[in-house]
């Protein structure tokens, strides 16, 4: 799991980034690729240098481990944040600096955390968790309304890698259920992946073991990140889409029911709740 310096620079160069932002990072996240000279212009931009001797060490160490070496440490993003005045946090199963020990699989955003981030960042963290559902519902919850998504996700290849690739229907149907805006969305290659070794068997043979036969060229496997920046622009409650371009017949009136008027029965509830404390109370 790793945000590359240019992904920072590209919050920055939009906008997304202020001297006071609170981020949440969903896991914590390695820095990859950064120069000591990104890492002082980001730094001026975004907190105060007492000690220019002392911050040229620190930025050479960062910039240092942030080219990951093998038997080396890489440097994480939280050390450069906390070289600044934003506001950093991340959600992780494992101990790290800044970071709290929470498990995407089961449990709520604290009380404390709920609509109080102004960037959520998840790169490569999900396609880990087996709970989709309560991983973006985490992200939605903890994300205040105006606040921005930032996905960098496998989309493609990656093969045996986590337990999930994405497309961009699931990003886009997130956005529409949830009234969130699409800013931006891009793919980025990521390296290659490999078939190689795999049984591969014919379609008409499925009994046959290796009975299917590939150009070597197809066992090798291009793999792509799916980038996404989404703008959650209100403050309802989460809600999962349905996918249902491959079905075949209308959605059954329980099951949209469920999704389509779950808000409108609670509005219905707090309404009746309402009238009946108005007319007790008198």
């Amino acid at each position: 799991m790793g945000l590359a310096m240019k992904n920072l620079e590209y919050l920055s160069g939009k906008g997304y980034l202020t001297p006071r932002s609170a981020i949440l990072d969903i896991g914590s996240q390695c820095l990859y690729h950064a120069t000591p000279e990104a890492i002082r212009a980001f730094v001026e931009k975004y907190g105060r240098i007492s000690n220019q001797e002392a911050f040229e060490r620190e930025a050479k160490r960062i910039s240092y481990f942030s080219w990951p070496r093998p038997g080396e440490r890489t440097s994480y993003v939280s050390e450069l944040l906390d070289l600044t005045t934003i506001r950093y946090t991340s959600y992780d199963i494992c101990p790290a600096l800044k970071t709290e020990i929470f498990d995407l699989n089961k449990e709520n955003v604290p009380r404390k955390y709920r609509a109080h981030f102004d960037i959520v960042l998840n790169f490569g963290t999900t396609e880990h968790i087996l709970n989709q559902s309560n991983s973006f519902r985490v992200m939605h919850n903890a994300l205040r309304a105006g606040g921005i998504f930032f996905h960098q996700l496998p989309a493609a290849g990656y093969t045996d890698h986590g337990y999930f690739c994405y497309h961009e229907g699931l990003l886009k149907d997130l956005a529409k259920t949830n009234d969130y805006e699409v800013m931006d969305l891009w793919y980025t290659l990521a390296g290659q992946a490999s078939l190689e070794g795999a049984d591969i068997r014919n379609i008409e043979t499925p009994e046959i073991p290796r009975s299917g036969v590939c150009e070597p060229g197809l066992l090798k496997l291009p793999s792509f990140n799916l980038n996404v920046i989404l703008r959650k622009r209100g403050s309802r409650p989460f809600r999962l889409p349905l996918e249902l371009a491959t079905s075949h017949s209308q959605i059954s009136p329980k099951t949209g029911f469920f999704h389509k008027g779950l808000q409108a029965v609670l509005r219905l509830q707090k309404n009746l709740s309402r009238i009946f404390n108005l007319f007790y109370s008198k």
